[in-house]
């Protein structure tokens, strides 16, 4: 079933690159190296997005896995709408701002007190200021395969992730510089890489200041105490993103009382911004907090992605709670892998290197229409190719 032909998304793809870079606000939405015109969205309800063309796909990018509870969900909607009335933007401050923060703090043990932001981005780069500040020092420590935000962090190292002995081997010669490690509590950027139990407890000896970027697994993986908690991990800083905002922008910092503490106003860290805790995406933040605070909601997630990955017959799949890369030997064979599903109306992150999200919204029937696609596939067109065991966390 090949109907790939999309003339609307394709004229309208064509007008955006000649506006806009690219054609894209962001390159990871490109499709570039996938050789294929980029999906231009019309609309999305729960666990669809439906295109220009009016193609509706199951979405398992979930917006690179902010949308926990999938597309537009109405109790977000609602709330709001409600807040919408009384204005969408103060650039000043607002009571339900202490409300969200309160979650974060009742639900993340290592956070003391927290700042809302815009992005990851922002997030990562404040929490960089703030360690430099605290420690007196400048180098940053952080692992191939993390990524962080596309801010220009300045004085970096970088070494092998999953890497105990050369872990062990930096701190011994540069301890002295390190003023924080910055890590991704679970990396999701070159696809999901579980971290090894030896390599967690080197960084956990090493006493250095710890900031776990979970832009992608806060308030996803680990129920509300986050993929650090898993670990075992009592971070110094956390930076939040993606599921926070239920579906709107944003970014936070939180962590040790001391440390949040040297932020402006009663702090020499700067940090600024015009829409940092606008009420939309703060009311947004809370109805879906409210919403994953529930009992079992994180049980019945992570056992439905569960059920859904042991569908499929075979294929290097790597997951932890509702998020999973499936790997192949290279990169170029992804591309007709994604093709094959796109074809077929589901839409993967365009991207081997990118994580997938499972949502509240997705329906079992859904799932096991997607898990038959996927081994029809694999069984069809990947014959003579091995591949590796699953794994799981």
């Amino acid at each position: 079933m090949i109907v790939r032909v999309r003339k609307n998304t394709q004229q309208i793809y064509q007008h955006l690159c000649s506006v806009i870079p690219g054609g894209v606000n962001s390159p990871a939405r490109s499709f570039k190296q996938l050789e294929m015109t980029p999906i231009v969205v019309h609309e999305a309800k729960g666990s669809k997005i439906i295109d220009a063309d009016g193609r509706e796909y199951i979405d398992f990018c979930g917006c690179w896995g902010a949308l926990i509870h999938g597309h537009a969900p109405d109790f977000v909607l609602k709330q709001v709408q409600d807040q919408m009335f009384k204005g969408v933007a103060y650039g000043m401050t607002t009571e339900i701002e202490g409300k969200l923060a309160e979650i974060v703090l009742q639900s993340v043990p290592s956070v003391e007190k927290v700042r809302f932001m815009n992005s990851g981005t922002e997030a990562v780069m404040t929490a960089v200021r703030m360690a430099r500040k605290f420690s007196n020092k400048s180098l940053i420590l952080t692992f191939e395969g993390n990524y962080h935000g596309h801010a220009d962090l300045g004085d970096i190292a970088v070494i092998p992730y999953n890497d105990k002995e050369a872990f062990n081997h930096f701190v011994k010669m540069r301890g002295q510089d390190i003023a924080a490690i910055l890590i991704e509590a679970i990396p999701a950027n070159m696809g999901v890489v579980l971290p090894e139990s030896d390599f967690i407890e080197a960084i956990k000896d090493s006493g250095l200041i710890l900031i776990s970027d979970e832009v992608i697994t806060g308030f996803r993986i680990g129920g509300m105490k986050g993929a650090s908690h898993l670990l075992g991990l009592k971070p110094d800083l956390i930076t939040f993103g993606k599921v926070l905002g239920g579906g709107f922008p944003v970014g936070a910092v939180g962590g040790k009382r001391q440390i949040m503490d040297l932020l402006a106003p009663i702090g020499p860290v700067f940090q600024a911004g015009t829409f940092a805790g606008n009420p939309i995406t703060i009311t947004a933040g809370i109805a879906a907090l409210e919403k994953a605070k529930q009992r079992g909601f994180y049980e019945e997630l992570d056992s439905k992605t569960a059920r859904f990955l042991k569908k499929i017959k075979q294929g290097n799949i790597v997951h932890i709670g509702s998020m999973f890369t499936i790997f192949f030997q290279s990169p170029e064979e992804f591309t007709p892998f994604f093709h094959y599903l796109f074809d077929h109306g589901i839409l993967f992150s365009p991207s081997p290197f990118e994580a997938n999200f499972i949502s509240s919204a997705h329906t079992e029937d859904e799932l096991e229409y997607v898990a038959n696609t996927i081994n029809e596939y694999l069984e069809c067109y990947t014959c003579s190719s091995p591949f590796l065991v699953s794994q799981s966390y």
